[in-house]
């Protein structure tokens, strides 16, 4: 980042008109049988969607869940995504998010078909090092086997080797490598480099 004031601003500017687009696009078949997921004593999970949010919804689990910048979240939990939230003696310690209806930025993994993804996982500091993410992401995809979904899919950066090895111990396999740009938040231009695809135009 430059050090000079007017620079600094210019480039922050410039990162808010066009950012560079560099996803990998993971897939799950979830017509195998899968083991339920064990859990400690002390911890309980709790799945939400638009049947319970309002009930379970209390102002320390938002305050968890990210406070008002999660608003837009909850809205797509009350129209039908679904979130798993552990608990244990302390506290909350870990969530995971299901997006079931995303359809338009499908699109932008090179999707046609209506197909659950997984959206932010996160787990306290204080709760790391206890696989909570990794049996959340269980929990997940076993809901979506209970819905009657086939196959479910994730995205991150390349270089995010942590969420790319979390996505790999699921048994997901790479299916897309997405490069391009984002301009304004709403324009999409990418290729499917893994694929050699062409160059495609998308609205978010």
């Amino acid at each position: 980042m430059p050090q000079n004031p007017l620079l600094r601003g210019l480039v922050e500017l410039a990162g808010h008109i066009i950012r560079r687009r560099n996803h990998v696009v993971y897939e799950l078949d979830l017509t195998p049988p899968r083991e339920p997921v064990s859990w400690a004593p002390e911890e309980r999970v709790i799945e939400i969607g638009p049947e319970n949010i309002e009930a379970v919804m209390t102002p320390e689990l938002l305050e968890f869940l990210g406070g008002e910048s999660v608003r837009k979240s909850l809205e797509g939990v009350r129209q039908g995504n679904r979130l798993i939230v552990v608990r244990d003696d302390e506290g909350f310690a870990a969530y995971g998010h299901v997006v079931v209806n995303g359809t338009e930025y499908l699109r932008t993994l090179g999707e046609l078909e209506p197909t659950p993804y997984l959206g932010n996982f996160f787990t306290l500091p204080r709760a790391r090092r206890r696989g909570l993410v990794q049996r959340a992401g269980n929990e997940c995809v076993l809901m979506l086997k209970r819905r009657g979904y086939r196959r479910m899919l994730a995205e991150a950066r390349p270089t995010n080797t942590g969420s790319v090895k979390a996505m790999e111990n699921q048994g997901m396999r790479r299916i897309r490598h997405l490069m391009g740009w984002i301009i304004f938040e709403r324009v999409v231009i990418q290729r499917d480099i893994q694929n050699a695809g062409r160059w495609q135009v998308l609205l978010r």
